[in-house]
C-alpha cells in the first residue's frame, strides 16, 4: 500500500454527500461503508484509490501542527474547511493516480495537495499539473523539486 495524501479545500458549502456525488461524477464509485466515501479506479492499469472525507484532520492539525494549518490557509488564501484523504491501494504507481484525483478536486474547488511527510509538501493546482505531466507522484516529488 502506498502513502496517504490529502487534498485540503477552503470550499465552505461542501457536504459529505456533495463529495460522494463528485467522486461519482469523475468516474469513481461511491461506497456507503461508514469508513470511506468511495473509490477511484484506473480500469486500464488496475490502480485504485480509496477516498475519505475526513472530518477530524483539520481539527487535529490545529492542535498538533498549527504552523502547518497556517501554511495551508496562506496557500489557499482562506480558512481550510475540509480535508480529503487519498489512500493508494495497489502498487506504488497508484500514487500517480492520487495526483490525478487531487487535480480533479482542485479543478472543482479551491484546493491544495498535501503530502503530510516530515517535512510536509504542499501543491497548488499548477504544481499538481506539473507533477502529472512529468509522471511524478506526491511521494517522489521531493527528489524532483526543480520541476515545481
Amino acid at each position: 500500500m502506498g502513502s496517504d495524501f490529502a487534498v485540503v479545500t477552503s470550499e465552505e458549502k461542501l457536504s459529505k454527500k456533495d463529495f460522494m456525488l463528485f467522486i461519482q461524477s469523475v468516474g469513481g464509485k461511491i461506497d456507503f461503508d461508514p469508513f470511506c466515501e468511495g473509490y477511484f479506479n484506473d480500469e486500464k492499469t488496475g490502480q485504485q484509490l480509496i477516498i475519505f472525507f475526513n472530518t477530524t484532520a483539520l481539527r487535529d492539525l490545529a492542535v498538533d501542527e498549527p504552523e502547518t494549518l497556517e501554511h495551508i490557509a496562506t496557500m489557499l488564501g482562506a480558512k481550510p474547511q475540509h480535508c480529503f484523504i487519498i489512500e493508494p491501494l495497489s502498487n506504488p504507481s497508484s500514487n500517480l493516480l492520487a495526483v490525478d484525483f487531487a487535480i480533479l478536486c482542485a479543478q472543482k474547488w479551491p484546493c491544495i495537495g498535501w503530502n503530510p511527510t516530515d517535512p510536509p509538501s504542499f501543491f497548488t493546482l499548477e504544481q499538481l499539473l506539473r507533477l502529472q505531466r512529468a509522471g511524478i507522484s506526491f511521494d517522489s516529488c521531493d527528489l524532483n523539486m526543480d520541476l515545481l
